[in-house]
């Protein structure tokens, strides 16, 4: 090779690497989209994992009827189904309406916006995994005759990581078994 062939090729080899050549190929810039896709993805994902973990769950369910004849007196289980403890837990019991085998009826405000007794109960601190027995003193009241049905609610306030959670009410209605005795059952807020 001669000298002048050598420079030939160093000068063609320079004048390739000044072209000019494109910011971002197609190729590249998908990538550069997917990845950023990803991440935030990845990001918003990871968020709502942590939200649905620390987020408090609280279930209340009937528990025992302290006189079977009548589902007024009737204790209610209050459960922390969370992962974090539950503060401040006032209870009251709230009434839609109750039915007297007479047809008498007291009804309350709609929505169960009628509480009675407020609270009914309350708790320093509900751990994780622990429950508290409630007793909504409807049962307390002096009626002129058996009840033929009744809507009521449980309302559960608490506070956790020292937030605030506003009040989550817990309907029930009555249902009556083969032998006529009535039993609490869920039932939908909006009915």
């Amino acid at each position: 090779m001669t000298p002048k062939t050598t420079k030939a090729k160093q000068r063609q080899k320079r004048k390739q690497s000044q072209e000019i050549k494109p910011a971002h190929s197609p190729k590249s810039l998908w990538a550069k989209i997917f990845s950023w896709a990803w991440k935030v993805f990845a990001g918003i994902a990871v968020i709502l994992g942590v939200y649905n973990a620390l987020h408090p769950r609280v279930s209340v369910l009937p528990s025992t009827y302290l006189d079977p004849s009548d589902p007024l007196k009737a204790l209610f289980e209050v459960t922390n189904e969370g992962l974090l403890s539950l503060y401040n837990v006032k209870v009251s019991c709230a009434i839609e309406r109750v039915t007297l085998l007479t047809g008498l009826k007291i009804v309350g405000g709609p929505n169960f916006s009628t509480h009675l007794f407020n609270p009914i109960h309350s708790s320093k601190e509900i751990a994780s995994g622990e429950s508290d027995t409630v007793y909504c003193p409807l049962g307390a009241l002096k009626l002129p005759s058996p009840v033929d049905s009744a809507e009521i609610a449980i309302v559960v306030d608490y506070s956790s990581l020292g937030i605030h959670w506003p009040n989550k009410v817990y309907p029930f209605t009555t249902q009556r078994d083969i032998n006529g005795q009535l039993h609490w059952i869920k039932r939908p807020l909006k009915k």
